[in-house]
């Protein structure tokens, strides 16, 4: 290899793995992983985002605030390049000046994450950013949508040396190979007097050996994260390409001092769980977005398969029955239900909420199945909501079997083992609330199950819903953090929707709703 001498590596773990924790990392792993960077091979920290407000939560890395930029500044080494990100999609050329005013003097370059068809607004933000006197740097994504014939995208390219210092090549679904990098770069490197970087996904194993081969054919630039940490299944792990670097060269790193960094991470590693697996690489194969898969996975209504079986499209594993919509006779339904969430109020006050079905005559609506066993033995009407596969993975078949209890599930299509063998003849379905606002993968809806639970409320009419264990997330994980979002906007578009159906929790809740008390409910 003729480069080895002149790869920078730039390592992106906190502005990548915030993904998983909304951009919020410990200071101390903050302290630590500074000076760590500051201790190895690594040219430069591409630390977070630079942002305009957007909607929803996203944390102190994705906003990256000045004391924070400074503090790190002072950490890295003064030859170490502090860099932050722009998603192109996010900004205009307008935007550049009051973003970046108040980090003049901290940050050395900004690198913009921008589709091909947008990399004209790309080089415009580009000049701008120059012009503030920064370095700048495009990453260019989708290589595996446009790898095969990258004429057009160089086109745009050529001539922009004097405002891009850097470009960077983007395999943003993990879905190239190593010949076809190492063509792109060939190619590129004789067409552009542009520096040439790799920014590489893993959901085929194969971001270090892509990453060798753009070395191979001309980027000087590579792009890593600790552990891989990144959206998806990951990226490079700087810990491979740091000491692939010094085997080349005869420098060895020293790894006895970054394992230590390391270890630091690989908590977080035990709690996300990225890195490749067989949803990511058949999501590859498909050439398909990772943000997706992403979210089904990180949501934990799916089985594996489930999933797998969407992104392929199968229709034979696709449930398209039709089965008898819900209802109830009108003598039976009762004036009053109980929706329970799965949070971990239920189980602490599930004697008292038992006692108030019990004196209300109430109907049970469960949105999840996480609680069903407690009410096994509520001789009232109830209502089980069951989406993905929550009914195989946790609640008993015994109490499933109960016929007191009626099986619910969306209409179709749905995925199969929605519902469980043996419970076909006694599910019923109802179109959920909100249906119109899921994301799909492949025919399927993923339908939260707050979602189906409030369809259950319309169908049979309630004006008064009674809610429990709707605690709300505190938003650790990026999973926990996109649920909590999905049922805040889910309860407040229904209230908005259904003025006259008054919603009180009757356990604590972190989400905006009116609170009541089950034990005002149940009396003296």
């Amino acid at each position: 290899m003729s480069n080895n001498g002149r790869v920078a590596v730039f390592d992106a773990t906190l502005r990548d793995g915030g993904y998983y924790t909304s951009w919020d990392f410990p200071d101390d792993l903050v302290d630590d992983y500074v000076a760590a960077i500051a201790g190895a091979e690594i040219a430069g920290v591409e630390i977070g985002y630079r942002s305009p407000l957007l909607n929803g939560y996203r944390g102190r890395f994705y906003y990256t605030p000045k004391d924070t930029l400074v503090g790190v500044r002072a950490g890295l080494r003064s030859d170490q390049v502090l860099a932050l990100m722009f998603n192109t999609k996010e900004c205009t050329p307008a935007d550049v000046a009051p973003i970046l005013d108040a980090t003049q003097g901290y940050v050395d370059m900004v690198r913009q994450a921008v589709a091909p068809k947008d990399l004209g607004l790309g080089i415009e933000i580009a000049r701008e950013i120059k012009q503030g006197g920064f370095r700048t740097a495009l990453n260019v994504m989708y290589l595996s949508h446009w790898h095969q014939d990258p004429t057009e995208v160089l086109d745009l390219l050529a001539d922009q040396a004097s405002f891009v210092d850097v470009v960077n090549f983007v395999d943003s679904y993990g879905a190239c190979f190593p010949d076809q990098v190492g063509q792109v770069f060939a190619i590129a490197s004789q067409r552009l007097a542009n520096p040439l970087g790799f920014h590489g996904h893993d959901n085929l194993s194969l971001a270090l050996a892509n990453s060798i081969a753009a070395i191979d054919n001309g980027a000087t630039y590579v792009d890593a994260t600790i552990l891989g940490m990144g959206r998806g299944a990951g990226n490079l792990r700087t810990e491979l390409i740091i000491q692939y670097l010094g085997a080349q060269s005869g420098q060895y790193a020293d790894m006895l001092k970054f394992s230590r960094i390391v270890d630091r991470f690989q908590p977080l590693l035990d709690q996300h769980h990225w890195g490749t697996n067989i949803p990511y690489s058949v999501a590859a194969f498909a050439n398909l977005p990772q943000a997706d898969v992403m979210d089904w996975l990180g949501k934990r209504r799916y089985s594996t398969s489930a999933v797998v079986e969407a992104l392929q499209g199968d229709e034979r594993t696709v449930d398209r029955r039709e089965l008898p919509a819900l209802k109830l006779d009108a003598q039976a339904v009762p004036a009053r239900c109980l929706l329970i969430g799965g949070g971990a109020t239920v189980p602490e006050h599930a004697t008292a909420l038992k006692q108030f079905c019990q004196r209300a005559d109430a109907c049970v609506i469960h949105s999840s199945l996480r609680h069903v066993d407690l009410f096994a033995d509520y001789p009232g009407p109830q209502i089980v909501c069951m989406v993905g596969h929550e009914a195989t993975k946790r609640a008993s078949n015994s109490v499933l079997l109960n016929h007191a209890i009626i099986p619910v599930v969306t209409e179709p299509p749905r995925n199969q083992g929605v519902v469980p063998e043996g419970l076909a003849d006694r599910c019923r379905q109802v179109h959920p609330f909100g249906v119109a606002d899921a994301h799909s993968l492949g025919p399927v809806d993923d339908v939260s199950p707050l979602s189906l639970a409030l369809g259950v409320t319309l169908a049979l009419g309630f004006k008064h819903v009674d809610l429990a264990g709707f605690d709300g997330y505190s938003g650790e994980a990026s999973g926990d953090l996109d649920m909590s979002t999905e049922v805040h906007k889910l309860l407040e578009d229904f209230q908005a929707r259904h003025s006259g159906t008054e919603i009180i929790s009757l356990t604590p809740t972190r989400y905006p709703l009116q609170a009541g008390s089950v034990y005002h409910e149940i009396g003296p």
